[in-house]
Formats: C-alpha cells, sequence, structure tokens
C-alpha cells in the first residue's frame, strides 16, 4: 500500500510542476499577460511549484523520514503550502470583485501593484509563520512518523482553528464573491427590466455562472472532504483512529487534496479572460501547416517590400509630404481609419482587464461580448 502512496504522490507531483509550470513560462512569454493582474497568480504558481517538487523528492527517498527535525517539519510544510495556496486564492477572488465593483479605484495601476506586492508579501510570511506556534508542541518519534505521532492533545484547538481558516474562509470568499460579482453584473445593466426578464438575462451571464460553479465545486470537491476528515481525526480517541472505515477516508480525501494545485493553473488558464485569448491564439498559430505559415511569411515580405518601393518612388517625385501618406495605410490600415462606434457611455465592467465578462453600453444600446 505504501508503494501505491509513493507512485502516486510521484505522479501528482509530476502533474502540479507540469501546469504549474507551463502557465508561469506562458505568462511570463506573453507580454500582454505580464500585467498586474497576474502577479498574485504567478505567485501562486510558484508555490504550486514548490509544493510539488517537495512531494517527489518525500515519495522517492523514503528515509529522509527517519530524521527527526524532517518527521517534524513534513506536516507543516503541508500545511503551509495549503495555506499558501488558500491565502492567493482568496486574494485573487478580493481583487476580482474589487475590480468590477470599484472599476475607477483598480485603475490607479501604481496604486493597486503595490498593494498587490504587499499582500503577497504578507501571504508568503503567513504561510510561513503559521506553523511556528506548533514546534514547541510537537512530540516526535523518529521510528514511527505518522500523523498520529505529531497531533497531541495540547494543539488539537489550534490546528481545527487553522483548518477551518485554511479550508471554508476560502470557501466562504468564493460564494460571496462570485454571489456579489453576478449582482452586480446583473444590477448594472438591467435595473431597468421587468421581474420576468431577469432570468432570461441570468441565462445570458452562463458565462460567469459557470466559472463560479468551476471554481466552487473544484474546491468542494478536493478540498472540503479532507478538512472534514482531518477535524474529526484530530478530535476522536486514540481508538477511534484505528477505525478502518475512517483511514480508507483520510486515504481517498488526502488524494483528492493533493489534485487541488494542479487543478489551479487549468481553471485560471480557462476561465481568465486574457490567458485563454493568448493560450488559443497560441495553439492556433501551432496549428498551421508549414506551408500556411510559409506562405503567410512570403506574404508578408511581398506587402513590405511594395510598401518600401512605393515610398522611395514617391520621394523621387516629390510627392510624398508626409510620412503617414504612404501605402502601408492601405496595406495595414490603422485603428484610427477602422470604422468603430462612438460610445457615448463605456460600463465600468470593461476596466478589469483580467475578467471574464465585458459590457460595452454604445448609444443606450446594450452590447454583451
Amino acid at each position: 500500500m505504501q508503494d501505491d502512496i509513493d507512485v502516486y504522490n510521484v505522479v501528482v507531483g509530476s502533474i502540479v510542476i507540469l501546469t504549474n509550470t507551463a502557465l508561469l513560462a506562458f505568462i511570463l512569454s506573453k507580454r500582454q499577460l505580464r500585467i498586474t493582474s497576474n502577479i498574485l497568480l504567478g505567485s501562486m504558481l510558484i508555490c504550486g511549484i514548490l509544493t510539488g517538487s517537495v512531494w517527489i523528492l518525500l515519495a522517492v527517498y523514503r528515509e529522509i523520514y527517519r530524521i527527526p527535525i524532517i518527521c517534524a517539519i513534513i506536516p507543516m510544510f503541508q500545511q503551509s503550502a495549503f495555506c499558501n495556496t488558500s491565502l492567493h486564492f482568496f486574494i485573487i477572488i478580493i481583487e476580482r470583485y474589487y475590480a468590477i465593483a470599484h472599476p475607477f479605484s483598480y485603475q490607479q495601476h501604481h496604486v493597486i501593484k503595490i498593494k498587490i506586492l504587499i499582500a503577497i508579501l504578507v501571504i508568503w510570511i503567513i504561510s510561513l509563520s503559521i506553523v511556528i506556534p506548533m514546534i514547541p508542541l510537537k512530540s516526535i518519534d523518529p521510528s514511527n512518523c505518522t500523523f498520529r505521532n505529531t497531533v497531541g492533545s495540547v494543539d488539537k484547538i489550534y490546528l481545527t482553528v487553522v483548518i477551518i481558516a485554511l479550508f471554508f474562509l476560502p470557501l466562504l470568499a468564493l460564494l460571496c464573491g462570485y454571489s456579489r460579482i453576478l449582482c452586480i453584473l446583473l444590477s448594472s445593466q438591467h435595473d431597468h427590466l421587468q421581474r420576468n426578464q431577469i432570468l432570461q438575462r441570468l441565462l445570458q451571464k452562463k458565462k460567469a455562472i459557470i466559472q463560479a460553479v468551476a471554481f466552487i465545486g473544484v474546491f468542494i470537491l478536493l478540498c472540503v472532504p479532507c478538512a472534514a476528515a482531518f477535524i474529526v481525526l484530530i478530535n476522536i480517541t486514540e481508538k477511534d483512529r484505528e477505525n478502518p472505515i475512517l483511514t480508507e477516508f483520510i486515504t481517498i480525501s488526502i488524494r483528492f487534496l493533493l489534485i487541488y494545485p494542479a487543478a489551479n493553473p487549468v481553471l485560471f488558464a480557462i476561465f481568465t479572460a486574457n490567458i485563454r485569448k493568448e493560450l488559443l491564439k497560441y495553439l492556433y498559430d501551432r496549428s498551421k501547416s508549414p506551408t500556411q505559415q510559409s506562405l503567410l511569411s512570403h506574404d508578408t515580405r511581398i506587402n513590405r517590400t511594395t510598401v518600401s518601393n512605393y515610398n522611395l518612388f514617391l520621394n523621387k517625385i516629390g510627392l510624398q509630404s508626409s510620412p503617414s501618406k504612404d501605402l502601408s495605410s492601405i496595406i495595414t490600415p490603422t485603428s484610427s481609419s477602422a470604422k468603430t462606434p462612438t460610445s457615448s457611455l463605456i460600463s465600468p465592467i470593461t476596466l478589469n482587464p483580467m475578467f471574464e465578462f465585458h459590457t460595452h453600453v454604445y448609444h443606450d444600446q446594450h452590447t454583451t461580448v
């Protein structure tokens, strides 16, 4: 059974490293994604990479459990890692809510960036220091390094409070944050609607609903069972802990919990608008055949050569009075020449570059994209 657990930890740890590293590298490789809104996400991805690396190390090098100090640190590291992820997730939800509820204040880029950097520093300090009160309470038995030997009667209350804070406060933030976001999205456009039209408009906000259901559902499925199991485990007698049903439930819930750091990057890649846009663009470009790419490159070179020759001709005959009046404006129209509707009013919802749902109002006509 122990060998199966080790293999599982290696596989899951590898997936955690793969998903977090892939998304972090993709964000860093795209200039459009190196924005303030993704700083928090990048910090959370770094935590996921470190967590997966430690899992693989512990699963491969089993002798490390015989070191007394490591035996004491391992449970605390797991709590600290999940605390770090939970706090990042908690702040990201608050940041998205703030961007929707107070878009004009959110546009103060310098102030928001400083606040986010301070929040990241606080998150790492809290996650590393939250286990410090437990160190003097540890009873270490290096010959049998198990959860049972690291939980005494003195620290039951502390562990219960920590587990509730790490598991259920983020869930509460998810429920409150997305509920409030949905209310803002509805009330910002549809105050003039009749009650019988609210349900129809709500269905049009299916993207917001799907995102909320996905994040909340994954958190409940992967995290809450483990939290409930550990709260029960640390508050029952030694004899009751030998119950095979409880032991099996704890094993399964821990395995589900280990998947959560791997699922987070996938969710953010799918439901973060700017990341998904760049990712789809990247996949589309990669899917083109070499022939198509060479043709596009050839057409681009022809256009550039034509523009250059045309400008030289105008210079020779003395007809080019302004650099802007050249063939490049014909072949590649600028944004100023494109016919775009002039908006008399832009909804504040459009000001969040990270959130999924953008609503524009053109001359009192509602258009949702």
